[in-house]
Formats: C-alpha cells, structure tokens, sequence
C-alpha cells in the first residue's frame, strides 16, 4: 500500500516536472523566434512574420506572429500553444524595438 502511494507521488512530480519543461522550453523557442522577426522587421530585411516562422525551431503548430508599428517603433508578439498539454494556457512572448533607418 505505501508503495502504491509513493509511486504515485512520484508520478506526480515527474509530471510537473515535465510540464514544467514544456512550457520553458516552448516559450524560448518562441522567444527566440519573436526576437528575429523583430531584427529583420528592423532593419526592413524582410517581412516579420517570415523571419520568426522560420526562426521558430519547435515542432507542432506554428506559431501566431503579429507586428504593430508605430513611429520608429515596432512590436512583434507571439503566441503559440505548448503542444502536447492540454488546459494550459498558450505561451507569449513580446518584443519591442526601433527602427534602425529612425536612428539618427
């Protein structure tokens, strides 16, 4: 009996663990992707949507990229959701930065 208990509490914890990671690991993914969609959209190399998909180095969905411009501002935000968990919320990530042509 007390090793069924324990086994189960075991369990436990190797699942949060493993949840835990998945979600770390799928938002710096995300993260990294955002932040070379927000570089190419910078320097006007490419569109930022692009950049960041192809940037993004995770298997499962793609992720949702948007890029909102506002005088020498642009902020791209990504939202993707961590594959394999069920109920848990999508994992976000933004980015701010300048224009480089708005740099004086």
């Amino acid at each position: 009996m007390e090793l069924a208990i324990g086994f189960f509490a075991v369990m436990v914890v190797i699942s949060l663990i493993v949840a835990v990671s998945a979600v770390g690991l799928t938002r710096s993914a995300l993260c990294q992707s955002v932040r070379e969609g927000a570089r190419a959209a910078s320097i006007g190399q490419e569109s930022a949507q692009e950049a960041a998909a192809r940037a993004y180095s995770r298997g499962g969905p793609a992720p949702a990229i948007s890029v909102a411009r506002s005088d020498r501002w642009i902020t791209v935000t990504g939202t993707v959701p961590v594959a394999g968990i069920p109920g848990l919320p999508p994992a976000r990530c933004e980015v701010t930065t300048t224009l480089e042509q708005a740099i004086p």
